[in-house]
């Protein structure tokens, strides 16, 4: 199919397909699991020690997957007001130059502001 003749929807399908899908609150799979894992990490040793200090240390353990949810619903609403009016990837962007500037990531990108030259000289 010739570019040219192709009409508003078909172009806005074909740019939707190499997006990945959102799939719960503003969250696409990649991110969803990635909260997933973060929130785990990071609940695990708080409640296992709440647990511990309640000497219910299965209570603490099974407050693990209620905490990971009320998170991933506070992370999804949060994402949901981040992406909104913005182009796809566009934090995941900041995030890499944040890290960039950090130190923490090299960058595959220029991010040179100024003058560019093409290195010849004129005679």
């Amino acid at each position: 199919m010739d570019v040219g003749t192709q009409t508003e929807e078909e172009r806005t399908v074909y740019e939707r397909i190499n997006n990945e899908p959102v799939i719960f609150r503003g969250l696409s799979s990649s991110e969803l699991k990635l909260g997933l894992i973060v929130s785990i990490i990071v609940l695990l040793p708080i409640c296992t020690l709440l647990g511990y200090w309640m000497d219910r240390v299965l209570v603490g353990i099974g407050s693990i997957g209620i905490f990971t949810m009320i998170s991933i619903m506070y992370m999804g609403t949060f994402f949901q007001r981040i992406k909104r009016g913005r182009p796809d990837g566009f934090y995941q962007q900041r995030m890499a130059l944040l890290l960039s500037r950090l130190g923490l990531k090299k960058l595959n990108v220029m991010k040179y502001s100024g003058r560019w030259s093409v290195g010849r000289t004129t005679y």
